[in-house]
Order: structure tokens, then C-alpha cells, then sequence
């Protein structure tokens, strides 16, 4: 089979689409960064997602909270 460049042919990955739900956001907070600046936060009503309870998640910057309103 061969190699291309120095990935073997033979190698493959699968991807599984992600688990989705929905929640509510409670609370935007900030957090101190390593580093530089602050970093939102979004303090969540807690959801099972692939058996993980999730109740915060990262916003990134301020572009990606006006993107989720």
C-alpha cells in the first residue's frame, strides 16, 4: 500500500458525529486567562451529553457570544 509523505495508506480515521442538546444559559462570568485578558464563561442549566454533565462552557471572545444570542 504505500505510504504518501509520511502518512501510510493503510492509516485511516473515523469521525462520529457529535452529541447535541440544548440548555439555558444562567450567567455569563469572566475568567482571568493565563496570560491576557478575560475570557467569558457561560454558566449553564447542566445537560447530559454522552454521559458528561455539562454546566460551563467557554465563550470564547465577545464575537461568539453575540453569535449565540
Amino acid at each position: 500500500m504505500g505510504y504518501v509523505g509520511k502518512n501510510p495508506r493503510w492509516a485511516i480515521a473515523l469521525k462520529f458525529s457529535a452529541e447535541k442538546a440544548e440548555t439555558t444559559i444562567l450567567d455569563i462570568d469572566f475568567q482571568i486567562g493565563k496570560g491576557r485578558g478575560d475570557y467569558p464563561v457561560a454558566r449553564l442549566k447542566p445537560v447530559n451529553i454522552g454521559g458528561v454533565i455539562v454546566s460551563n462552557v467557554s465563550l470564547h471572545n465577545f464575537d461568539e457570544i453575540n453569535k449565540k444570542k
